[in-house]
C-alpha cells in the first residue's frame, strides 16, 4: 500500500489536517476585530462539516461564504453572549466582594449556573446559525432547546471545549497549537455529533453531499 495513495487513509488524513490548519488561520484572522468572532465560529463549523462530508468546495471559499452569510446574525448573537457573560462576571465580582453569608453563596451559585447555561447554549448557537436560516431570536431559543434536549452530549462538548482551552493556556509548550489547530480541532470533533443531530431536522435532499 502506498503511503501517499490519493485514495488511502494517510493521504486523506494529511489533507484533512492541512485543511484544519488553514481553517484555523482564517478563523484567527477573522476574529481580529473581536465583534466578528460569532460569524467566524459559524464559518469554521461549516468548513469542518464540509471536510467530514468530503464536500469539495475549498476551505477559503466555504469559510468566507459562510462568514458573509452569517455576518449580521453572527455579530448580534456574539454580542448577546459576550454581554451576558460580562454581566454575570460583574455580578459575580460584586457578590464575592460586597456580600457575605447565605446570600453571597446563593448569588454566586446562581451566577455560576447562568454562566454554565450560556456556555451550553453557545455550543449550539453558531452551528445552528450556519445550518438553518432563522432570526437571531429563534436561533437563541433553538440553541436552548438543543442544549436541554441533548443535555449529556452538550455537557461533554462543553467539557471538551473548556478542557482543551485550559490545556492550551496552562501549558506553555502547547500554546503554539492555538495558532496552528487549537480552535479548529475541537470544533472538528464536535461537528461529528452535531451533524448527526442536524440530519434529523433536515430534508432528505439536504443530507446528500454536494458534488
Amino acid at each position: 500500500m502506498k503511503l501517499f495513495d490519493p485514495e488511502g487513509i494517510a493521504f486523506s488524513l494529511l489533507t484533512d489536517t492541512f485543511d484544519l490548519v488553514f481553517a484555523n488561520v482564517l478563523f484567527l484572522i477573522c476574529c481580529l476585530p473581536v465583534i466578528t468572532i460569532g460569524p467566524a465560529i459559524s464559518a469554521l463549523y461549516k468548513v469542518c462539516r464540509n471536510i467530514q462530508e468530503d464536500r469539495g468546495s475549498g476551505v477559503a471559499r466555504t469559510f468566507f461564504s459562510a462568514f458573509k452569510d452569517n455576518l449580521k446574525e453572527g455579530i448580534i448573537a456574539w454580542l448577546i453572549i459576550a454581554g451576558l457573560l460580562l454581566l454575570c462576571g460583574v455580578d459575580f465580582w460584586y457578590w464575592f466582594h460586597y456580600s457575605t453569608g447565605t446570600t453571597q453563596q446563593i448569588m454566586l451559585v446562581l451566577c455560576g449556573g447562568i454562566v454554565a447555561l450560556i456556555l451550553m447554549c453557545a455550543q449550539w448557537i453558531f452551528p445552528i446559525q450556519y445550518q438553518f436560516r432563522n432570526t437571531v431570536k429563534n436561533t437563541l431559543k433553538n440553541s436552548l432547546l438543543f442544549a436541554l434536549k441533548y443535555l449529556i452530549p452538550t455537557l461533554l462538548m462543553s467539557v471538551l471545549t473548556a478542557g482543551w482551552l485550559f490545556l492550551l493556556l496552562y501549558f506553555d509548550y502547547l500554546r503554539i497549537l492555538f495558532l496552528i489547530i487549537g480552535i479548529s480541532l475541537p470544533v472538528f470533533l464536535k461537528t461529528y455529533y452535531i451533524r448527526k443531530i442536524f440530519k434529523q431536522y433536515l430534508p432528505a435532499e439536504e443530507n446528500t453531499p454536494e458534488e
